[in-house]
């Protein structure tokens, strides 16, 4: 069984996906695996959900929720996967093994990306990690908890595409990494260290006029940054 944060909030068995119902309640899966293993209180839960201005049935409205990804769970033998989501004292948690979780998952990798001695291990490593984004982490949630939580993992990902981006440079591979690189930067457009290496890989594959097109552009647009702030 996994779980999907790095995008639509998902989940699936083997293949399936299942039914996680509305957005509230997905958001409420979203948070306690954010926080596998670690007991979310239900005042945190219900700040998380409505932004600190509840409805006046939020906790009802909560234990529904609660109730239903239960259902969820149980109809797939969660526990057989080493998952259940447990009621404590003062709120719940979700047992889940790490690596159902893309989010922790990601992390991983890129840790041990870090941590390798080799250039082919760690950009294989970081090639895996990066597979594992579909979307925009939580894509589909809003609020203010969703838009504070997105933000870290977001900038991770930049964050390895830039050391991905690096070592695949490194190993002479700019033309592989080209498509993916020219879709990083247009998802990115005022990200400079991006844009930076978009025209390292250009020049490295031969095609210094659209290098230096590009570096121009990146002129203009941050001399109009500067113009407006």
């Amino acid at each position: 069984m996994q779980f999907r944060l790095l995008g639509p909030v998902e989940a699936t068995v083997e293949g399936r996906v299942l039914d996680l119902g509305h957005a509230k309640q997905r958001c409420v899966l979203a948070v306690l695996l954010s926080e596998a293993g670690q007991m979310v209180s239900i005042e945190h839960l219900v700040d998380r959900l409505w932004d600190q201005n509840p409805p006046s049935e939020a906790r009802n409205t909560l234990y529904t929720y609660i109730t239903r990804l239960r259902r969820v769970l149980r109809s797939v033998h969660a526990a057989s996967y080493g998952i259940e989501l447990i009621r404590r004292s003062s709120g719940y948690a979700l047992e889940v093994p790490g690596d159902a979780v893309d989010l922790h998952r990601f992390r991983r990798l890129v840790g041990q990306a870090h941590a390798s001695t080799g250039e082919q291990e760690m950009g294989a490593l970081l090639g895996d990690a990066l597979h594992l984004w579909k979307q925009q982490a939580l894509a589909g949630l809003s609020g203010a908890w969703v838009v504070g939580m997105r933000a870290r993992p977001d900038q991770e990902r930049v964050n390895a595409a830039l050391a991905y981006h690096d070592v695949q440079m490194r190993l002479g591979r700019a033309e592989q990494i080209l498509p993916g690189l020219r879709e990083t930067v247009a998802a990115e457009p005022l990200n400079e260290p991006l844009t930076a290496q978009l025209m390292t890989a250009l020049s490295q594959c031969g095609r210094r006029p659209e290098a230096l097109q590009l570096y121009e552009s990146a002129r203009q647009r941050l001399a109009e940054r500067l113009l407006y702030s």
